[in-house]
């Protein structure tokens, strides 16, 4: 990619405001969850029973702050967060709260390889405050107290010229990049798998998308393809620290003269400048590229499809993707596919796609070792792309 497209992609995301923003209902039936104002992305969708919403386990768990495991064996799983601790077991009417058993209105589910649990049961144990918006059919949920897992994606959009008032009169404290506390680098650090999951479900898919016509050149160029990845996911990680520091209790005062703010646009330096300028902040938070990325691969088969694979770090979470994959055909439409764990199944790698109208998973194959498994994956990939299926 040329450094002129580069800049462009990154200027774009930051100025369209897209940054963990919450994503749209597929349509008007669905169900929607919100917590503390941020609508909730599943793969597989809410469902009703007996006047009860169940929603996805890992997805409603994180939102709330909690830290998850699950027992296969007894298929319970665990929430953890503060000094409280909620087991639920699937198809069970109870829920146990610190060992006290509670009723439920409807037990768990399982659907479609994941589990389903009520979601007023599970956010009022944890002293959430729910609420049922009929017209808009959405959950509401507000936490009563900041989380150390994030809950809700930034408030404040970030733009291609930062809110804050330059001030030219003083200047952060090393050189031309600025400091952030400690403070808000942790509140940083906690957003991380918010990013990542962001970015894995929804930023790359959607690049790929809207770049259809020209992925199969970007694609057949790894040097192209690396930057393309690089730079979304730099420009959503500098995003998240703009949006971090105008919302912080802190007053920082930007350097004007470090980053030319006059002239920031996609068409100078300037937009590199910026990212400089957040270096020091985002690596300290551990979400610069380097501490997500493992690695990025490009290659093809034998009738000239083009397969681009981005190889991520093991994270924190117990659901978690390790190979994205673009794959895409001269004059043919790009699909996007993922490997991912699942916290039911420690030996296989759950091989999913997401489409421009949700995700779903296609299947299953055994983790072995790293090559083994990259080239499984790749060989997947080529043949469900080939097949049209």
């Amino acid at each position: 990619m040329k450094a002129t497209n580069l800049k462009r992609t990154i200027a774009a995301l930051l100025a369209a405001a897209a940054l963990c923003a919450a994503p749209t209902a597929l349509a008007e039936n669905i169900i929607k969850v919100f917590v503390d104002g941020a609508q909730l992305d599943f793969d597989v969708n809410p469902i009703m029973e007996n006047d009860r919403t169940l929603v996805p386990m890992r997805a409603i768990f994180e939102a709330l702050g909690a830290q998850v495991s699950w027992d296969g064996d007894t298929k319970t799983a665990s929430a953890v967060k503060g000094g409280d601790t909620v087991k639920i077991i699937v198809d069970s009417n109870t829920l146990y709260k610190n060992g006290t058993a509670v009723e439920l209105g409807v037990p768990a589910r399982m659907v479609n390889d994941r589990t389903l649990v009520p979601v007023r049961a599970i956010s009022e144990s944890f002293e959430a405050n729910v609420e049922w918006n009929g017209e808009t059919k959405s959950v509401i949920i507000t936490n009563p107290a900041p989380t150390a897992i994030p809950t809700a994606a930034p408030t404040a959009a970030p733009t291609a010229e930062p809110t804050v008032t330059p001030d030219t009169t003083q200047k952060p404290e090393r050189g031309d990049k600025i400091q952030f506390t400690d403070e808000d680098i942790k509140a940083l650090s906690d957003k991380k798998e918010l990013l990542r999951y962001d970015f894995e479900q929804r930023a790359l898919p959607q690049y790929v998308f809207e770049n259809s016509k020209t992925m199969y050149a970007t694609v057949s160029d790894s040097n192209e393809f690396i930057q393309a990845v690089m730079g979304l996911w730099t420009g959503r990680a500098v995003g998240l620290a703009i949006n971090v520091g105008i919302n912080s209790e802190t007053t920082y005062t930007l350097d004007a003269a470090a980053l030319n703010l006059d002239s920031l646009s996609p068409d100078d330096d300037s937009v590199y400048k910026l990212i400089d300028y957040f270096s020091d902040v985002t690596e300290k938070a551990g979400i610069n590229a380097g501490s997500v990325i493992e690695a990025i691969t490009c290659a093809d088969n034998t009738k000239g499809t083009k397969i681009g694979v981005v190889i991520l770090h093991e994270a924190d979470s117990l659901v978690q993707c390790k190979y994205l994959g673009v794959v895409v055909s001269d004059n043919g439409e790009p699909r996007y596919f993922t490997a991912e764990n699942d916290i039911m199944d420690e030996d296989n790698w759950y091989f999913c796609e997401v489409t421009q109208d949700g995700r779903g998973m296609l299947g299953t194959f055994p983790k072995q070792d790293a090559e083994t498994d990259l080239n499984a994956f790749m060989n997947i990939a080529f043949k469900i792309y080939e097949s049209g299926k």
